[in-house]
């Protein structure tokens, strides 16, 4: 028999083993058993021991003990059963989670550190969330002002290319010796070479914004496949290499108009037979094979096959073929002048087109590319367009209201267009050029060419204020954008603003012709 002072005494001795049992009132155990510290305990209730009721008085005060005794023996059955009662009711009560990290301390330790984790891993969430919003803010603003930029550097680099370009045109037809000839032909070359450069880079940066789109319209196929070869053989007769041109199951078929992008698909297959042509050397061969491989009401689908007999790829530079900038390292792949862009671009156009390409290619042998290309059946009415015959006298005494403000553009285009017999008249500015239209009389003015960046009024309010003056020519009269800006969104804003057509920056001068005999022929 061991004695202890107090309960909670009694309860940690049996805890710690000092002692088997502990005998205590059922409510005073449950009361401290229900504490967390003595958890682990169990109770067991006993008829063995039975105590009556007592106070305790300290033994100088006999009288009070006395007189507590009488007291007890005073209360009745049913006042004890209600004092033990309302004891139990007022009892204090133990703490619940006090209890349970007592009785799972690891269990507890772990939720906690997934608690601390969870709370943690959401404000870092949170934080990251709104980095990156800011970041990504900052992101697309960097991403509008480079674009922005390549914009305006776009339209500032064309018009001192037009100026260029439009002189050496000019200067080929003056009399002069060999040698400045060459020299200008050799300026002629580098200018077309910068204008590549400057293509091919705003097409990469609407790749990386993702802002390249096609624009479909109908076409004839069979036409542009006869312009995209005449042109692929004229660069092959310049460097001497035979070209060769094969068709496939392309015949008896009822039309060939379909829904083509015409620009995008010219620029696919001129890039590949120019790079075919580059990369190889004098006496060689390129050959391109088309063949048609599915026909129904909806859709076609064609193989294009452009093989060449040149210096080839090695394996390791093909693995990086249609990334940007990428070139082969070899001697005469950097002797041949290039952005590297070229096919990255390819790639992005056949893939916009549903299309696919693969490569075959061995050192010193040749490469050939394949492509499948579907594309759309226009089932709509065909416009048998006018057929125009380039010729002098369709343009000779025609007169032409020129709206541009730069005036070495000027200088160049009223020599252009004199050289066809032309009557050319000059306005500054889009606001003078609306003015000198006004002040005419209906029908004085055959087409009217206008640029879109000019001060005071641009081309589009000039356009859509003729277009609206009310006048019998106004809606009629061709108004034809000659501009810098040559951007695919440029010329959709162009024909909206009601302009019949679009000419980019530096002029292409047979392009400048055909076009205004198409528009002045309908």
């Amino acid at each position: 028999m061991v004695y202890f002072d107090t309960y909670e005494e009694c309860l940690r001795a049996v805890e710690n083993g000092k002692a088997d049992m502990t005998i205590l009132n059922n409510y005073i155990a449950e009361y401290y058993l229900g504490k967390y510290q003595y958890s682990d305990l169990s109770t067991s209730l006993s008829d063995e021991y039975s105590h009556l009721y007592c106070f305790a008085a300290e033994n100088k005060n006999e009288v009070l003990a006395s007189v507590l005794s009488k007291g007890l023996q005073q209360i009745s059955e049913t006042e004890t059963s209600q004092i033990y009662i309302k004891g139990q009711e007022e009892r204090p009560k133990s703490n619940y989670i006090q209890t349970m990290i007592y009785q799972n301390p690891v269990q507890v330790v772990l939720a906690g550190m997934g608690v601390c984790a969870l709370i943690f891993a959401v404000t870092f969430l949170l934080f990251y969330g709104n980095r990156r919003k800011k970041q990504n803010i900052k992101l697309s603003e960097a991403l509008s002002a480079k674009s922005d930029f390549l914009a305006r550097m776009s339209h500032d680099m064309r018009t001192p290319m037009n100026g260029i370009l439009g002189l050496t045109e000019l200067l080929q037809e003056e009399d002069m010796s060999d040698e400045v000839r060459n020299a200008i032909s050799q300026i002629q070359i580098s200018g077309e070479y910068l204008l590549d450069l400057i293509n091919d880079t705003l097409d990469m940066n609407k790749i990386e914004l993702k802002q390249l789109i096609l624009s479909p319209a109908p076409a004839d196929l069979e036409e542009i496949t006869e312009n995209i070869m005449t042109n692929g053989r004229i660069l092959a007769d310049q460097k001497g290499i035979n070209f060769i041109m094969k068709k496939i199951h392309t015949e008896n078929m009822i039309s060939t108009y379909l829904y083509i992008d015409r620009a995008r698909m010219e620029q696919i297959f001129m890039n590949l037979i120019s790079n075919a042509v580059k990369f190889t050397p004098k006496g060689g061969t390129v050959t391109v094979s088309i063949e048609r491989l599915e026909t129904n009401k909806d859709s076609i689908v064609s193989q294009y096959v452009i093989e060449d007999t040149g210096i080839g790829m090695s394996e390791e530079f093909m693995e990086h073929l249609y990334e940007p900038f990428a070139r082969e390292e070899q001697n005469q792949v950097q002797n041949q002048e290039g952005t590297g862009l070229g096919l990255s671009i390819v790639k992005q156009l056949v893939d916009l087109m549903n299309g696919e390409i693969k490569v075959e290619s061995k050192e010193d042998k040749g490469t050939k590319f394949t492509l499948k290309i579907p594309l759309k059946r226009y089932l709509g009415e065909i416009k048998q367009h006018k057929i125009i015959n380039l010729d002098d006298k369709n343009l000779e005494g025609k007169r032409i209201l020129l709206c541009e403000d730069h005036p070495l553009n000027q200088e160049i285009s009223v020599k252009l267009l004199e050289k066809k017999k032309i009557i050319v008249d000059v306005a500054k500015d889009g606001a003078v050029g609306v003015k000198m239209y006004v002040a005419s009389k209906e029908g004085y003015y055959d087409a009217i060419l206008m640029d879109l960046r000019m001060p005071n009024m641009d081309g589009y309010e000039a356009a859509n204020k003729i277009r609206n003056l009310g006048r019998s020519d106004s809606l009629t009269i061709p108004i034809i954008a000659m501009t810098a800006n040559a951007f695919d969104e440029d010329v959709q804003k162009c024909l909206k603003a009601g302009m019949n057509a679009h000419i980019a920056k530096p002029i292409d001068v047979k392009h400048l012709y055909e076009t205004l005999e198409r528009c002045l022929g309908s």
